[in-house]
């Protein structure tokens, strides 16, 4: 028996340090489909078909940026060893490995160090154990729902737990923590169990109270007594500080910290002995208004300056603001996107980039795109018009294209919110399904552009990998980590014409295209819906063509074109070397790697050409099937004929 176990304990490491040599995209076989079991596991989605397609390369970018490595997409021996470590029954091999016997009740914890990430797809239910087990619990419990233990276990405790976070946040209370529930508690829009008064301690000043939430977390003040949207959160209140009391009411208290004037909900302050309650506004009982924890900030450093305030986010263009983990635009350190006029709670200014609290985080922001209380706000432009605060919801029917009402113009707000290209028309239109697919590409999940479970599970997350934003943060001079920004190029400049429609060629990607492309070779673009031409530089041709712009000037043309970057797929006519031109489609978002340096594109794009439907659905039935309709669509409203 210690023989055995002792071989168990010893079988994680020796999967860690296993050679499985490398899996690349493209590739096929045994090897490639224990990847996709393994990273299935984990609650990547793709399907287990022994093909490295673009959802492969997807989940293992998403599966490598999760664990902090490289993201290439290709699957090495660091990435692999990390993923069997994690799943070691799908390790190649794994079968012949002694085996522990099973302690009932006892699933084990994730080994030090590791990280274990909510698998939002799960199903989770009485008899269930193991590490999401435990993630559930540790989520209740956060909220006030207690589960009676946190030893990822599933019993009747964790059920009744379970069945109170779904009745307070308008769920079907079955007990059963699905695809809806686990989306919701992990999600920003979670509503926490209703707090006992908190007690003051002895010794706090008369008209003084202290946030005290119960879980550690902050507590948002806002402009007004309400709660019914995220308009008028000014910022967020530290667990722990005393606040001046202006007005104490039954649901909500106006309040002084450090200047700032703003209303609380009074069950998360902890009143000093005698306060009275005054006249604050009383209003119906509403969620509860906590908000995570901030970490520690600490003291301002040499050049800083700090003050206490708020600052709006006031984009020049309207768009969101990236929120980063550091001061600089180098490497993967974005953390969200702010939309355009969210008020954020300033810890310090420094220049060029400005510390501060959004949603009871910390981060950073440029402090080009803040407007601070000590400035005067802008006029308004022409046309007026916000942009709209991120419903608090959670979806409960699956949205198809075609589909109308108030949940489309919900699911709209929030993929704009995230900065993804949809309009806010109540409409579920292509220009709402490409925005779908995109979010789903960019976070690793089915690209099918239908709204379902696991994609509101991910949107409502609060963690959804946001699209690149049009109005980003990189300054107007040269600050440490990033780079001089070229002066706005004049469209006009591609507009160089191009072909009549008459002239264009419908030609066959396998047959007709691809053997005159090679690496490097570089081809003329043109988009017909602006009327601007750019070059791309050819990256490598697999079931489409992966290509880059040629130069900055290239890029600039591109996004003139196309506008802020999405996997949207737009109609273009390409001059291929032979001096003829075809039909193509291909977008503008730029993923994995690249070949240019200098061109301000950081990755490659897609340009699809007309392959067969029959190969297309078995090889590449997501978002090339959808490029493939697009471009027969194009086809018939150019020459009338209908290719099958």
């Amino acid at each position: 028996m210690m023989l055995a176990l002792l071989c168990a304990a010893l079988l994680l490491p020796a999967l860690a340090q296993a050679s499985y040599g490398i899996l690349r995209p493209d590739t096929q076989g045994p090897q490639v489909q224990a990847m996709q079991q393994a990273l299935g596991s984990l609650g990547f989605s793709l399907s287990a078909d022994g093909k490295y397609g673009p959802m492969t390369v997807t989940a293992v970018t998403a599966f490598q940026r999760q664990q902090q490595l490289k993201e290439d997409g290709i699957a090495g021996g660091q990435t692999l060893g990390r993923l069997y470590q994690l799943a070691p029954s799908f390790a190649p091999g794994a079968a012949a490995a002694p085996q522990a016997p099973a302690v009932p009740a006892q699933p084990a914890a994730p080994a030090q160090g590791d990280t274990i990430q909510p698998q939002l797809g799960a199903r989770l239910e009485v008899g269930s154990n193991g590490p999401q087990v435990a993630l559930l619990q540790a989520a209740l419990a956060s909220k006030g729902y207690q589960s009676g233990r946190g030893d990822g276990v599933f019993d009747g405790g964790t059920r009744n737990a379970v069945i109170a976070f779904q009745r307070a946040n308008g769920l079907s209370a079955d007990g059963i923590a699905g695809s809806q529930t686990l989306g919701r508690l992990y999600g920003s829009a979670a509503r926490p169990a209703a707090p006992a008064q908190p007690q003051a301690p002895s010794g706090l000043a008369a008209g003084s109270a202290l946030v005290a939430t119960g879980n550690t977390g902050g507590l948002r003040y806002r402009s007004t007594a309400s709660s019914a949207n995220g308009n008028n959160v000014m910022g967020t209140l530290p667990n722990g500080v005393t606040v001046e009391v202006l007005e104490r009411g039954g649901e909500w208290t106006r309040m002084r910290y450090r200047g700032s004037t703003g209303y609380v909900m009074s069950r998360y302050l902890a009143f000093a002995e005698g306060t009275p309650v005054t006249g604050a506004p009383a209003v119906p009982a509403v969620p509860a208004d906590t908000a995570p924890a901030p970490s520690p900030v600490p003291a301002p450093g040499a050049g800083q300056v700090a003050i206490s305030g708020s600052a709006v986010v006031a984009t020049a263009n309207g768009g969101s603001l990236r929120f980063r983990a550091s001061a600089g635009t180098a490497g993967n350190n974005v953390l969200a996107s702010i939309p355009n006029g969210t008020s954020l709670q300033v810890i310090a200014r420094m220049g060029d980039w400005t510390r501060c609290i959004f949603n009871g985080q910390e981060g950073y922001v440029m402090s080009s795109h803040l407007r601070f209380a000590d400035q005067a706000a802008p006029q308004p432009p022409a046309g007026g018009g916000q942009t709209p605060a991120q419903p608090d919801v959670a979806f409960i029917r699956i949205l198809r294209p075609g589909d109308s009402g108030a949940d489309v113009s919900r699911l709209q707000a929030l993929l704009s919110s995230l900065q993804y290209a949809a309009q806010a028309t109540g409409t579920y239109d292509a220009a709402t399904e490409g925005a779908v697919r995109a979010f789903q590409m960019n976070n690793a999940l089915k690209a099918d552009g239908r709204f379902g479970p696991q994609t509101a599970g991910v949107l409502l997350s609060g963690s959804a990998r946001p699209a690149p934003d049009p109005a980003d943060d990189t300054p107007t001079t040269v600050t440490p980590g990033g780079e001089a920004t070229p002066p706005a190029i004049d469209p006009s400049v591609g507009k160089i014409g191009g072909p009549s429609a008459s002239s264009v060629k419908l030609l066959h990607w396998y047959t007709q295209v691809k053997p005159q492309l090679s690496g490097g070779k570089v081809f003329r673009v043109y988009h017909p819906g602006s009327g601007i031409s750019f070059n791309l530089r050819h990256y490598s041709a697999g079931r489409h063509a992966d290509a880059e712009p040629a130069t900055m000037q290239d890029t600039q043309l591109l996004n003139a074109a196309f506008g802020p970057a999405a996997w949207t797929p737009r109609a273009v006519y390409v001059n291929l070397p032979d001096g003829s031109w075809t039909l193509a489609t291909m977008h503008n978002f730029p993923h994995l790697s690249g070949a240019v340096s200098g061109n301000g594109f950081n990755g490659h794009l897609c340009v699809h050409f007309l392959r067969d439907l029959d190969e297309t659905k078995r090889t590449d039935p997501n978002y090339g099937m959808f490029n493939q309709e697009r471009i027969r669509a194009t086809w018939k409203s150019m020459t009338g004929e209908e290719v099958k």
